[in-house]
């Protein structure tokens, strides 16, 4: 079963690997080599107002990020989505 739970401390070491692993899989994508990760920024940023963090759980495993960006005064876009192979 596939869930979405808010982002919680409990998370924190798993998320800044991904967030991370993220960042190292968009540079791929653009043939540039990955630059110094803000991983411990990002994630402040991203559990901040006008963002929401969500946790991908996987059988009560956790598995990625959804981050959520507040884009209108009613409007959340998807801003970033990572999930493990």
């Amino acid at each position: 079963m596939i869930e979405l739970a808010p982002y919680s401390p409990f998370y924190e070491a798993a998320t800044l690997r991904r967030i991370d692993a993220f960042w190292g899989f968009h540079s791929g994508l653009v043939g540039r080599e990955a630059e110094d990760s803000p991983a411990a920024e990002d994630l402040r940023r991203w559990t901040d107002d006008g963002h929401t963090l969500l946790v991908i759980l996987e059988d009560g495993a956790d598995v990625g990020f959804v981050h959520l960006q507040r884009s209108g005064p009613i409007v959340m876009e998807l801003a970033d989505i990572f999930v493990d192979e």
